[in-house]
C-alpha cells in the first residue's frame, strides 16, 4: 500500500473548473461590456472600457488580497482541526472588506475626475469626449467598488468548503445578470457608459449577496455570527495575500514599460502584435492562475500538519495537468495564427509572437505553481521574490536587453520565453542555495519544495490510501497496528486501536457508499500517537452519531436503537480510548483525527 493520488485527483479536477471559470470573472465582465459599448456608442467608448482596465484590475487587486490570504489561513487552521480560529478570519477578512470597500469608493468618487485623467492620458484637454466616456465609467465604478471587493470572499470560502456548485452559480449570475443589464440600461434607458459600468456593478453585486446567502446554508461552517466580527489576524491576512496583489500591480507595471519599449522599438505595428499577444495572455491566465488556485488550500491544509505526501500529489497533479492545458492553448493559438490575423486586421504574420508566447506559457505554469506552494506554506517572502522575477524584473531586463542590441522584428518577441526561462532559472537557484543552507544547519528541507521530511527520514509517519473494501480494510488495520509497535507503543492498545479503526472505516464506507479510497497518515510522536483518516463525499462526522446514537439507546429502550449502538461500537471504543478526537470537513474533504497517548 503506498499512498495514491485518486482521492486527491477527484478532489482536484472537481474543483478545478469553477475555479478556472472564476479567474476570468473580471475578464468576462469586462468582454461584455466592451461589445455593447461598441455597438452602442463606438470606437471611441470602446477605447474608453480598455483604458479603465486597470482601475479595475486595482479593485480585484484589493478583493483578492484579502479574501485570498483571509482563505489561506482558514485552510491552515483547518487542516489543524481549529475551526474556530477559521471561522474568525472570515468574520474578519468580512468586516475589513466591508470597511476598505466604503473607504476607497468614497475616495475613489472624490478622485475620480484626475484618475480619469490619468487613465485617458488627457490631463491637458479634461473635456474631451474619450476622457467624458471615462470619467463616467470611472465614477460609477467607485460607486460600486464594495460589491467587487466583497465578492471574493464568499468565491474563496465556497472553495475552502467544497461547494463547486454554488461558484459556478455565482459567475453564471454575474455573467447572465450583465447581459441583461447592458442590453437594458443602453438601449432603453440610454445611460451610456454609466449604464455599461453600471451593468458591471449591480451583476457583480447580485453574484456577491448570492454567494453569501450560499454560506448561509445549515451545513456551513461559515454561518454569519456578529460576535466573531473584528480585526483579529489582519495583519496576517495582509502577509498571506500580498503575493496576488503584487503580482496584480507588477502586472500593470510591467505593461506599462514594455508598452513603451514595443512602441519605440518595432512602431505601430509591433504595438498592434503586442496587444493581440497580452489578450491571449490573459485568456491564459485561467489555466496558469486557475490552476495552483485550485490547489492552494489543500496545500495549506496539509502543511499545517506536515502531511507532505499530499502536497507532492498536489504538485505532481498541478503540473501534469497545467502542462498539458497550456499545450492545448499553445497548439490552438499556432493553429489559428491565420485567422487571429485577420480577426485582428494585422499587417503582418504573427506565427512567431504566437509561438514566443506559447513557450512561454509553459515556464509561466512551472512558476505560478512554484510561487502558490510558498506562499501556502508559510515562504512568503520567496513568494514574493518569485513574483517579481516572473512578472515584472526578468521580461523588462530582457526586453531592454533585446531593444538595446538593435534587434527588432521577431526576434524581439524571444523574450517572452527568455524571461520565462531566466525565472525559472533564478527560482531554482534560490530554493536549492536555502536547501543547501538548511542541510549544513542540520534541519535538511527537500530540495525544490523546501518541505521538512524529519518525520519520513526518522520512520515516524506512515502515509498510504486504501480501498474501502473489507480486505483492504483489513490491510489498514494491520500497517497500523504494525507501525505503532515498531514505534514502541503499547502492543494491548496498539491491537486494539487497529480494530476499532477498521470498524471506523466500515462505518464512513456505510454512510458514503460512493468512497472508493480514503487516505490515512498515522505519526509518532515522542507522548503521541495520532491517526488522520481522509475522504471525499458529504459532510459525515461518525463520532457526533455515534453519541446521538448513544443519548438515543440511554433515552429510549428500543431494539433498532440498541442495534444502531451496536453500529458504532468500534467508534465509541476509539473516543473512550483516544486522548483527541475532532472532525472537520473542508474543501469536499472529511478528516478525522485521533491522538492517543504513547504507553511504551
Amino acid at each position: 500500500m503506498i499512498r495514491d493520488d485518486r482521492f486527491l485527483r477527484r478532489e482536484y479536477m472537481l474543483t478545478l473548473i469553477p475555479v478556472m471559470f472564476s479567474v476570468l470573472a473580471g475578464t468576462i465582465n469586462t468582454l461584455i461590456d466592451s461589445a455593447f459599448v461598441a455597438r452602442r456608442l463606438g470606437s471611441d467608448a470602446l477605447a474608453a472600457v480598455n483604458m479603465c482596465g486597470p482601475l479595475y484590475q486595482v479593485i480585484c487587486t484589493l478583493g483578492s488580497l484579502l479574501a485570498g490570504g483571509a482563505s489561506i489561513l482558514s485552510s491552515q487552521e483547518e487542516g489543524r482541526e481549529n475551526t474556530e480560529n477559521s471561522r474568525r478570519y472570515y468574520h474578519t477578512v468580512l468586516l475589513l472588506g466591508v470597511i476598505l470597500g466604503l473607504v476607497c469608493s468614497l475616495a475613489g468618487v472624490l478622485a475620480c475626475r484626475p484618475i480619469a485623467g490619468l487613465l485617458a492620458q488627457s490631463l491637458s484637454a479634461p473635456e474631451s469626449g474619450l476622457t467624458v466616456y471615462v470619467y463616467d465609467y470611472c465614477l460609477v465604478s467607485f460607486f460600486g467598488l464594495s460589491g467587487v471587493v466583497l465578492a471574493y470572499i464568499p468565491l474563496y470560502y465556497l472553495q475552502l468548503e467544497g461547494r463547486r456548485r454554488e461558484i459556478i452559480r455565482m459567475m453564471w449570475i454575474m455573467i447572465l445578470a450583465d447581459i441583461v443589464l447592458d442590453g437594458i440600461f443602453l438601449y432603453v434607458f440610454d445611460w451610456g457608459m454609466k449604464g455599461a459600468a453600471a451593468a458591471s456593478a449591480v451583476s457583480m453585486a447580485a453574484s456577491c449577496i448570492y454567494g453569501f446567502f450560499a454560506l448561509q446554508s445549515k451545513d456551513s461552517g461559515y454561518r454569519f455570527q456578529p460576535g466573531l466580527l473584528g480585526v483579529w489576524g489582519w495583519r496576517e491576512i495582509v502577509k498571506y495575500g500580498s503575493p496576488v496583489a503584487i503580482g496584480n500591480l507588477l502586472d500593470a507595471l510591467r505593461l506599462l514599460c514594455l508598452n513603451g519599449i514595443i512602441l519605440r522599438t518595432a512602431g505601430a505595428s509591433g504595438a498592434a502584435v503586442w496587444a493581440v499577444l497580452n489578450c491571449f495572455s490573459e485568456l491564459s491566465l485561467c489555466i496558469s492562475s486557475g490552476v495552483p488556485q485550485t490547489a492552494g488550500p489543500m496545500i495549506a491544509v496539509f502543511h499545517a500538519v506536515r502531511e507532505n505526501s499530499g502536497i507532492r500529489i498536489l504538485m505532481r497533479l498541478q503540473l501534469r495537468i497545467g502542462m498539458w492545458m497550456t499545450g492545448i492553448f499553445s497548439l490552438a493559438l499556432l493553429l489559428g495564427n491565420r485567422g487571429i490575423r485577420e480577426l485582428f486586421a494585422l499587417s503582418e504574420s504573427v506565427f512567431w509572437p504566437l509561438l514566443c508566447l506559447g513557450i512561454s506559457l509553459f515556464f509561466e505554469m512551472l512558476c505560478s505553481c512554484w510561487s502558490s506552494l510558498f506562499n501556502s506554506t508559510d515562504r512568503i517572502a520567496l513568494s514574493n521574490l518569485l513574483v517579481g522575477l516572473k512578472r515584472f524584473f526578468f521580461p523588462v531586463a530582457v526586453a531592454l536587453a533585446l531593444a538595446g542590441a538593435g534587434l527588432a522584428g521577431n526576434l524581439l518577441w524571444s523574450f517572452l520565453p527568455v524571461s520565462g526561462l531566466l525565472s525559472v532559472l533564478g527560482t531554482a537557484a534560490v530554493t536549492l542555495s536555502l536547501s543547501a543552507r538548511s542541510r549544513r544547519k542540520g534541519h535538511p528541507l527537500s530540495g525544490l519544495l523546501l518541505l521538512d521530511d524529519e518525520l519520513e527520514r526518522e520512520g515516524r509517519v506512515l502515509d498510504f490510501s486504501t480501498e474501502t473494501i473489507a480486505e483492504k480494510i483489513c490491510e489498514a488495520s494491520e500497517r497500523i497496528r504494525d507501525f505503532c509497535i515498531k514505534n514502541r507503543m503499547d502492543e494491548r492498545e496498539t491491537i486494539s486501536i487497529g480494530m476499532a479503526i477498521e470498524e471506523l472505516l466500515v462505518v464512513m464506507k456505510a454512510a458514503n457508499p460512493q468512497m472508493e479510497s480514503v487516505d490515512l497518515r498515522v505519526f509518532a510522536l515522542e507522548d503521541t500517537t495520532g491517526i488522520r483518516v481522509r475522504s471525499a463525499g458529504k459532510r459525515y462526522n461518525p463520532f457526533e452519531k455515534a453519541q446521538e446514537a448513544a443519548r438515543e439507546a440511554a433515552q429510549k429502550a428500543l431494539t433498532e436503537s440498541g442495534e444502531q449502538d451496536m453500529f458504532y461500537l468500534g467508534v465509541t471504543m476509539l473516543q473512550n480510548m483516544a486522548k483527541e478526537t475532532s472532525h472537520s470537513y473542508a474543501l469536499g474533504m472529511n478528516t478525522l483525527f485521533l491522538s492517543f497517548e504513547r504507553k511504551e
